[in-house]
């Protein structure tokens, strides 16, 4: 069995001090010493019976605390996770937060909950080595088209290009046979779209 949990996306400025530390090699619990921030939590439980995933893209950490996250291995992918919080890192739990779970599938599942906007994530991981993850939101229904490009602009795959019911939606893109390099990928929902950039480090 294999129990992964990633914490993404913190924006740590120079007087600021992330410490992670493992609980009981079920848990784990960050401390805070700088500022508020967010942070994205992905989670991962690999077993005999299958895969199963967890993410949130947006956790909110106040400044000088700790969150103690608690996943609930046995229904990862639908049982919210339970974070302890510490305000003032003074040993004293002080709030409890339940996260729910945003994405139900790693291929290209629309998840049960409804967004209420547009969305497309930064890809996961970056830099990567040779797929990655990209994530995106509609609220409603239509058609999505989501391509790769290279820094010339020219097009170098095609990831989605159908209708798609409204949901969150995860899509892995494998570039083995691509060089190194800057690449970019861009979303079309109706009248949204959006750019983001992506490295490929090989």
């Amino acid at each position: 069995n294999e129990k992964v949990l990633i914490v993404s996306d913190l924006q740590i400025t120079q007087d600021d001090s992330i410490n992670f530390s493992e609980l009981n090699r079920e848990n784990l619990l960050l401390k805070n010493y700088g500022d508020e921030k967010d942070y994205e939590l992905e989670i991962r439980y690999v077993s005999s019976s299958g895969i199963q995933n967890f993410s949130n893209s947006s956790v909110s950490f106040s400044g000088n605390s700790s969150h103690q996250i608690i996943p609930n291995w046995n229904d990862l992918q639908n049982q919210p996770v339970k974070i302890l919080i510490d305000l003032g890192n003074n040993g004293t739990i002080d709030d409890t937060l339940s996260l729910k779970n945003e994405v139900t599938g790693i291929e290209d599942e629309g998840s049960l909950i409804t967004p209420d906007s547009y969305n497309l994530t930064q890809n996961y991981p970056n830099p990567f080595n040779p797929t990655t993850t990209i994530k995106y939101s509609i609220p409603q229904s239509g058609h999505v088209s989501l391509k790769v490009y290279d820094v010339l602009g020219n097009e170098v795959a095609e990831l989605v290009n159908e209708e798609k019911d409204k949901g969150v939606y995860s899509v892995n893109f494998d570039a083995s046979g691509f060089s190194s390099g800057v690449y970019f990928y861009r979303i079309q929902a109706g009248t949204f779209y959006e750019i983001k950039k992506m490295i490929l480090l090989k």
